[in-house]
């Protein structure tokens, strides 16, 4: 009978849940891979019938970030174990609740830090645990930035983010598209603001476009699919995204 810890990980990008894997099997003999989600609402779907000791679970995906899907669980007895790209404010509301995280690109070392930190108690569902969560999910709601400091070639703009209609990637460079001002052309990727804004709030519906869920004005079916936003700009939507869209304007108070 094996005493390997029952991990899961949950990415949605497959890359990062190879190198994740590979590195868990040459360097973390206790941990054994019991299996990976790409889509977070699938998985806190599974999580109770797969019952892991140890996730491995991504902050920002589409659909669910990994704190919502976290939160949603009503039995978390398990270990968590954060990754995330570089993102002050989850970083911030690690260290205030003592949470374990990574950064990614993943460091061995650190990972190999992490698990051992996370294993280090026995008893997964400690009252101890539960309150770093609360903790946790509180200070994320409370730091999510209320304004956007983002530098042009004009000088620097300080933006109530929910003032941003939706971002469109354009070239090196992203546009900002307000309520009530000019857009705004920024020397930023679209991943970057992905990974600030809330994503309970926005949402990341094409390649292309970054979309503030509160400024929909209707779905539109024709042409593959498309949402229009208040002020009469179409943003096409993935048809891999409907779903997800869907799920996420049910939980949109107008």
């Amino acid at each position: 009978m094996s005493n390997k810890m029952r991990t899961l990980i949950i990415d949605d990008e497959p890359d990062a849940v190879n190198a994740l894997k590979i590195i868990i099997e040459e360097f973390i003999p206790e941990l054994n891979v019991i299996g990976s989600f790409s889509d977070p609402l699938q998985a806190r779907d599974e999580i109770p019938k797969i019952n892991p000791e140890l996730i491995f679970l991504d902050i920002n995906m589409p659909g669910l970030s990994g704190f919502e899907l976290l939160e949603s669980l009503q039995n978390r007895n398990f270990k968590t174990i954060f990754i995330t790209a570089y993102d002050e404010y989850a970083i911030k509301a690690f260290k205030y609740s003592a949470v374990d995280y990574i950064l990614k690109p993943i460091d061995i070392d650190e990972l190999i830090a992490a698990v051992k930190r996370a294993t280090s108690v026995n008893d997964p569902s400690t009252e101890q645990d539960d309150n770093k969560y609360k903790n946790l999910f509180e200070k994320i709601r409370n730091d999510r930035p209320q304004k956007l400091v983002v530098s042009t070639y004009e000088g620097i703009y300080y933006i109530d983010a929910e003032d941003v209609i939706y971002i469109q990637a354009d070239s090196n460079y992203s546009k900002l598209i307000f309520k009530d001002t000019e857009p705004l052309f920024v020397a930023k990727g679209l991943k970057e603001f992905e990974e600030l804004l809330p994503p309970s709030l926005f949402f990341r519906n094409h390649h292309s476009f970054l979309i503030n869920l509160n400024f929909v004005r209707k779905y539109t079916r024709v042409e593959g699919g498309s949402v229009e936003m208040i002020n009469g700009d179409q943003i096409p939507l993935a048809r891999r995204k409907k779903n997800e869209f869907y799920d996420l304007m049910k939980n949109v108070v107008k």
